[in-house]
């Protein structure tokens, strides 16, 4: 009987040893993904993000600003994003990919509401029309149409720029500053944009 209990407390104590040492790896669920989410500045209005999370560690940052680098790691659940301005952000990936419980570096009077991942960055612009309530986009190749509204001040044809699910327009004097910035939301079918006069604007995908 002596024995037995011997064994017995040695199978225990392997068994509970093996769940110690095992982790799982969920950074591969993350390389890759391009996430879209929604914060704000101290005292300011909501704006449109694009976080573009690559492969080597590293990670784009895209907003009405610009765009902004650092580095990412992610410790069983919570994604942790480093920037080399010195923003930091932690947040929790939810099993339906959301981000929550999202931890800001208020230091910087800086805060991200919510973020989720988005897979209709891949689609193309080109060939498809948008409405507002009082704008209209219509992209053909590399340019884009903008009629109506808060367009008014703005040549009828401009050149644009997509990369992982972020439009931008540039400014014609300021190349590194944006007319307007959006983000495609998750459905495909929705362009979130932002621009110096106005706050954000949701266009619908009228034609494609």
């Amino acid at each position: 009987m002596k024995n037995i209990f011997i064994v017995s407390l040695a199978l225990l104590s392997v068994t509970t040893g093996c769940k110690k040492n095992t982790v799982t790896d969920h950074s591969p669920s993350v390389k890759g993904t391009v996430w879209v989410g929604s914060f704000s500045y101290t005292s300011a209005s909501s704006e449109p993000y694009s976080l573009q999370v690559s492969d080597n560690g590293s990670f784009t940052w895209r907003e009405y600003n610009g765009s902004f680098p650092g580095t990412w790691k992610l410790e069983g659940k919570q994604l942790t994003l480093t920037f080399t301005s010195g923003k930091l952000l932690k947040a929790d990936i939810s099993n339906d990919t959301m981000l929550v419980n999202i931890q800001n570096n208020v230091s910087n009077g800086w805060f991200v509401t919510d973020g989720q991942l988005n897979k209709a960055t891949g689609q193309t612009l080109s060939g498809t029309f948008w409405k507002s309530n009082s704008e209209t986009l219509i992209f053909l190749g590399s340019q884009v149409n903008c009629y109506g509204g808060e367009f008014s001040g703005l040549s009828a044809v401009n050149e644009y720029s997509w990369e992982a699910g972020a439009l931008s327009l540039p400014t014609p004097v300021y190349r590194d500053r944006y007319f307007f910035f959006g983000v495609l939301m998750p459905s495909g079918k929705s362009l979130k944009l932002i621009a110096k006069n106005f706050d954000a604007h949701v266009f619908e995908l009228f034609k494609q």
